[in-house]
């Protein structure tokens, strides 16, 4: 899901990160315990694990 633009800051994206990740473990039967791990990218770039 695209969280940001290379035009934003990156606490602009961060923010939309976080939102996503609070709206998806929301979502689910067991909240965070059901999410193994979160990555970030770019287009063209490598993913990068987050911690969470």
């Amino acid at each position: 899901m695209k969280v940001g633009e290379e035009s934003f800051d990156l606490e602009d994206v961060a923010d939309n990160a976080e939102a996503v990740y609070e709206f998806v473990s929301g979502e689910m039967p067991n909240g965070a315990n059901n999410i193994k791990s979160v990555l970030l990218k770019t287009t063209m770039g490598s993913p990068v694990e987050v911690e969470v």
